[in-house]
């Protein structure tokens, strides 16, 4: 089934791809060194992630092409893509490409956990990314006040 339009949780007029189906995949620009890759799944549906081609060469071969979008859990709405595994678990797509070891967080530069090219990922301790979240924080408080009266 390629359409799911009528699942519950997906949106009108969104095609939703099945786990099983190789994603549509794109170069973002005329050098191809970076792909847009279709995601799978209800919460992917429409959506692509952005990968460097030898990753995804790397990736495919051994994972396979078809990654799903799911939701952290935590409360923060973050979002991860990742694949299930037919042994158990599964797999997160950044920190399998970072190698992330266990007790690590994989944090994005941008902000954008859909962004997984190497030069968007860092590698920290939990503590070094609480500091790292804390500082961005308190940076965006303290712009400085525009318009009359500042």
């Amino acid at each position: 089934m390629n359409n799911l339009n009528d699942a519950p949780g997906t949106k009108p007029g969104r095609q939703t791809r099945a786990l099983n189906e190789t994603p549509a995949v794109r170069p973002t620009d005329a050098t191809g060194r970076v792909l847009a890759v279709e995601l799978s799944g209800a919460l992917g549906a429409g959506r692509v992630f952005r990968i460097d081609e030898a990753d995804w060469h790397y990736v495919t071969a051994s994972h396979g092409a078809a990654w799903g979008l799911v939701g952290s859990g935590d409360g923060y709405g973050s979002l991860y893509v990742r694949k299930h595994r037919a042994a158990g678990g599964a797999v997160t797509l950044a920190r399998l490409l970072a190698g992330a070891q266990p007790g690590e967080v994989v944090s994005y530069f941008d902000g954008d956990p859909l962004n997984l090219t190497r030069c968007n990922l860092l590698v920290s301790t939990r503590a070094e990314a609480a500091r790292r979240a804390v500082q961005a924080a308190r940076s965006q408080h303290q712009q400085p006040a525009t318009g009359a009266g500042a």
